[in-house]
């Protein structure tokens, strides 16, 4: 019988777990084809290549990982770069395609990075220096930036930031 509860309690932590990473693959996707002004096929397809890469690496994480519940998926903090340079973008007069582009290549080179610091073992030195103070704040830089362009989104107004 404490099975079967348990059973429960757990099936309702993952039903919670998976609609919050739905909401969060949903969101970021939409905002950032939005910004750069993706046709509607692209912000699908984007949709659909992070729901894939969130299930694969959350499945490698619960089987092979550290079995914690983390978010795999897109990050915020990416969302909040992605933001910041299309609106200097559009001030400056340049494409949004090759600002795009321009991020994809920093984005590769970001990942080749941490797999770099993450194999020399220099991540565990750098961790130090995000306090929960330091991590605070920034979550509410971040939130306060990116509110702006939810509720433009969310209203339908046209324009980045």
């Amino acid at each position: 019988m404490q099975n079967i509860k348990n059973y429960g309690r757990d099936g309702l932590k993952v039903f919670q777990w998976l609609i919050f990473l739905l909401a969060n693959g949903v969101a970021i996707p939409i905002v950032v084809g939005k910004i750069f002004h993706l046709p509607m096929n692209d912000i699908t397809s984007l949709m659909q290549r992070t729901f894939f890469v969130v299930g694969i690496s959350t499945f490698l994480q619960g089987y092979f990982g550290h079995r914690m519940p983390i978010i795999d998926g897109p990050a915020g903090t990416w969302l909040g770069v992605f933001v910041i340079m299309a609106d200097m973008a559009v001030q400056k007069g340049l494409r949004l395609d090759d600002t795009l582009m321009v991020l994809e290549g920093g984005m590769f080179v970001a990942g080749l990075l941490l797999i770099v610091l993450g194999i020399a073992g220099v991540i565990k030195h750098i961790l130090s220096f995000f306090t929960p103070l330091v991590t605070g704040c920034f979550l509410l830089l971040l939130s306060l930036q990116l509110s702006g362009v939810f509720i433009k989104g969310m209203m339908n107004v046209s324009g980045v930031s």
